[in-house]
């Protein structure tokens, strides 16, 4: 528990009613209830008394009850917190000491060392017939005795009867062995802490530092992780992004689905080979306004983000992530993904010719191109038009995309796919989620970083695959050389477009969105007899991507 102040504490419980405040929104796999007796701030003496028992052929003992005078002098000696111990319910007397112990952790139970000296050993001289008169003395519970053990053995002497025939009488020895309390030792202890029955604490700090650390290794619950302000993450990640990645980031939040409820935040970039880089992740216990505006914030100071205008965000329709985003980075270019744009589209507009008209407006690169496919759309569904027109088109077409993050993605698949690839952690406890993360991230880094020694290109697989589909597309298209690296493109099919090899741009503005020659600047390429690979954004390089994976974790 937490004071006021957010401090760690362990609260006295004082009764039933306190344990329902305390983990009445709490499930019960995450409650572990301890008793715990402060010694130095009791102020009962532990005693223990004789008392006498009826005789074992009196009517009382019989008819299995005690008289009057008997059940009184019992009530008082229990009243008074002073222990009663009977030959035939030893069993019982031992329950009661255990109840009354220091320290009782209500989820174990006895060990088998402590089983098997659970109960009583009684020691008969003579077969008994009369009555008997049992006097048990001993030290109180918990209570270390002078030879060094960790609990005492509660002795019962005979007592012999005044009678002149002592034939008739008999001496008993009674003796009852309690269960060995254990003592807690710190330096050995706290490694991997265990509570027993009756385990004794030197004092109240080493009892809360335990109890800590209890909670930790056997993952019932995670303590505030406090940010080091030593650390950042450009130690381990961002100095291999900010070198050779886009400055482009995917947020997205995923459920956990372990003992732990909560939300997994993160933060992924894209890396020289379109493949996703994790930037950041962190736990939370909801996804709202204000955890995002908390990640976020950590976020660019760790990326050392000044100029909002210098980078792009991906994102679904997260719950107050929108907002969040206004909040901290008003001027940053917010995409959404398409795929999530499109499952709310379909809820009002049906129908697969809706479908294609959308994401043909969302791939147009030009504004002229946008303009038609919008004019199409109208054409088709007049509501279905209107309803796409009220989202700000800078968030889903790339025609309205700024050219210098020479990043044209419309989805956000890149979280999706980091989701896929964590789904058998999300089901474990919080701590072991997040470490197999880590070592997902650790594998993954160390994977990349060996294959990119066997590229048998300067730029990598899936950039060299795109080159190879545009090089199909570039037959296409007939160059005219306008003079100094500029040329004009005709089109089979319609259409003329402007190319500079010089300045890398072309006016269908795909090689300005992503960095990658279009099938126009291709054409003119193969005119000049140049390579390709030389025309390519130096972030697809291998140079680049052997920086992004340069750091270890």
């Amino acid at each position: 528990m937490y004071d006021i102040n957010g401090e760690t504490i362990v609260k006295l419980i004082d009764n039933d009613s306190v344990i329902c405040e305390m983990v009445g929104c709490i499930t019960s796999n995450r409650v572990l209830v301890l008793y715990y007796t402060d010694k130095k701030i009791s102020e009962k003496t532990w005693t223990q008394t004789s008392v006498e028992w009826p005789s074992l052929q009196s009517e009382e003992y019989n008819y299995g009850r005690f008289n009057e005078d008997h059940m009184k002098e019992v009530n008082e000696a229990l009243d008074t917190d002073e222990h009663v111990v009977s030959l035939g319910d030893c069993e019982a007397a031992v329950d009661e000491e255990e109840e009354e112990s220091e320290f009782v952790d209500s989820d174990y139970e006895f060990s088998e060392d402590e089983e098997a000296n659970k109960g009583c050993n009684v020691d008969i001289n003579i077969p008994c017939d009369e009555e008997v008169n049992v006097e048990t003395e001993t030290q109180g519970p918990g209570e270390i005795s002078d030879d060094g053990a960790d609990s005492d053995a509660l002795y019962s002497d005979g007592k012999t009867s005044d009678d002149e025939n002592t034939s008739q009488h008999v001496t008993k020895k009674q003796r009852i062995r309690l269960p060995k309390f254990k003592q807690y030792r710190r330096a050995a202890d706290l490694k991997n802490p265990e509570f027993h029955l009756g385990m004794q604490f030197a004092n109240r700090e080493h009892l809360k530092e335990a109890i800590k650390e209890y909670a930790i290794v056997n993952e019932r619950f995670c303590d505030k992780m406090r940010r080091n302000p030593n650390w950042t993450v450009g130690q381990l990640q961002d100095e291999g992004f900010l070198e050779g990645c886009r400055h482009v980031v995917g947020v997205d939040g995923f459920h956990l689905k372990g003992p732990c409820s909560g939300q997994i935040l993160t933060a992924i970039g894209v890396d020289g080979n379109n493949g996703m880089f994790l930037l950041a992740y962190a736990v939370v216990e909801i996804e709202s306004k204000s955890s995002w505006i908390w990640f976020l914030e950590l976020l660019i100071a760790d990326l050392g983000i000044q100029n909002g205008l210098a980078w792009v965000f991906i994102s679904d329709k997260q719950k107050g992530l929108i907002p969040a985003m206004q909040t901290v980075l008003p001027n940053t270019e917010h995409r959404m993904c398409v795929r999530h744009l499109y499952n709310n589209f379909r809820g009002q507009h049906t129908g697969l010719a809706l479908k294609h008209l959308l994401w043909a407006a969302a791939r147009a690169t030009t504004l002229p191109w946008w303009e038609a496919e919008m004019d199409n759309l109208k054409k088709e569904d007049a509501d279905a038009w209107g309803w796409l027109i009220e989202r700000p088109v800078k968030n889903w077409s790339r025609s309205h995309f700024a050219t210098h993050y020479k990043c044209d993605l419309l989805l956000n698949n890149l979280c999706e796919s980091f989701n896929a690839a964590i789904i058998d952690a999300r089901d474990k406890p919080i701590l072991t989620c997040l470490e197999r993360i880590r070592m997902y991230i650790m594998i993954s880094m160390a994977n990349r970083r060996a294959s990119c020694q066997h590229w048998r290109y300067t730029i990598g697989p899936r950039i060299f695959n795109i080159i190879e589909k545009n090089k199909l597309a570039s037959s296409q298209c007939i160059p005219r050389l306008a003079g100094e690296k500029k040329y004009q493109i005709s089109h089979m099919y319609g259409g003329e477009f402007a190319v500079d090899l010089r300045a890398k741009t072309c006016s269908c503005r795909r090689w300005d969105l992503c960095g990658i020659p279009c099938p126009h600047a291709i054409s003119a390429i193969f005119q000049r007899n140049e390579d390709i690979e030389d025309y390519v954004d130096k972030l697809y390089k291998k140079e680049a991507y052997l920086k992004t994976y340069g750091p270890i974790i």
